[in-house]
């Protein structure tokens, strides 16, 4: 681990399948922001009073890239400090949940990935979220985790 004053360098291994169909592991250095570092405890599931999502949903693909840094900042979560937070999140298995903050109702599930296209599964039960556009639907998300990734 190399370190400087604004980031750290981690080795990262991953493993993908060659031209022959063999599984391969490759090794690259990303860098983390020292911002991301010290921050021990993810938020959770338990740290908030959630709502699962409900049967009724619909489910779309949000073409967006995502890298090592974004999803590690997604992975973060999120815990609403003011009455104006309106969302609470956290990751669970890959996937990041969105809660409302007020009602703890499960609004999307974003199967966050880096190949650009993220599934996303949106909440369509009309007693806990009054939206169905899918079109609004990717402008929030999308607009979210846009936020999300330049907090930092």
């Amino acid at each position: 681990m190399k370190e400087d004053n604004n980031a750290n360098t981690f080795c990262l291994h991953e493993t993908y399948i060659d031209t022959d169909g063999h599984e391969k592991c490759k090794t690259k250095e990303i860098e983390i922001p020292n911002i991301l570092l010290g921050k021990s405890i993810f938020v959770t599931k338990n740290d908030w009073k959630t709502k699962d999502m409900p049967i009724q949903f619909e489910e779309f693909v949000l073409n967006k890239k995502l890298n090592n840094i974004d999803i590690i900042k997604i992975s973060e979560g999120y815990i609403p400090k003011t009455s104006e937070d309106k969302w609470f999140w956290y990751v669970d298995d890959n996937k990041a949940y969105f809660h409302e903050s007020r009602t703890g109702f499960c609004i999307y599930i974003v199967d966050l990935n880096k190949s650009g296209k993220l599934k996303v599964r949106v909440n369509r039960a009309k007693e806990q979220y009054d939206e169905n556009n899918i079109d609004n639907d990717k402008r929030i998300i999308n607009d979210l985790i846009d936020y999300i990734i330049e907090r930092y």
